[in-house]
């Protein structure tokens, strides 16, 4: 059990240790689809591998649902012994009326991927990449790389694990 400081209200959540086994958090529901979920603890360990002290975006589980979610560091095990990530997720609409396929985009241009790069990496056209940046810009009121950017990590719009 670890105590759940700094967790939202309504999130449902499990503790994962590096080596991805997870653990109950004190006071909190139990997310079985986080906990059974095996390519969430790659994303833990990914995120305790870097510097970031949380990080929130969004996840699409097993069944196509999207999530909010939350990661948080935290001591877990006997006394918080081992570093570990908090996640907590909760069922969520897209925000900004963004498709799936937008949000993708999105989360390759805040990790600073050009046009080419995110059509190679999601199997696109440069040019059908360009039209979903055009919306992307019209649906977050941005008029900029950089804009939409800050706001996306501001807002946890990006989609982890992809």
């Amino acid at each position: 059990m670890i105590d759940p400081v700094g967790l939202p209200k309504g999130f449902a959540a499990v503790a994962f240790d590096r080596a991805g086994v997870v653990r109950d958090v004190a006071g909190a529901e139990r997310s079985r689809v986080l906990a059974e979920d095996r390519s969430m603890a790659a994303c833990a360990r990914d995120f305790l591998d870097s510097r970031e002290l949380s990080r929130r975006g969004l996840w699409q589980d097993g069944n196509g649902r999207w999530r909010e979610v939350r990661m948080l560091r935290a001591g877990v095990g006997s006394h918080g012994a081992l570093q570990g990530a908090v996640v907590a997720e909760r069922a969520c609409c897209l925000p900004y009326e963004l498709t799936g396929r937008e949000v993708d985009v999105l989360t390759r241009v805040a990790a600073g991927d050009s046009n080419p790069q995110i059509a190679a990496a999601l199997v696109l056209s440069v040019r059908t990449v360009t039209t979903h940046l055009e919306h992307i810009f019209a649906k977050l009121g941005c008029d900029s790389r950089t804009r939409v950017t800050t706001k996306a990590l501001a807002e946890g719009l990006c989609r982890i694990g992809l």
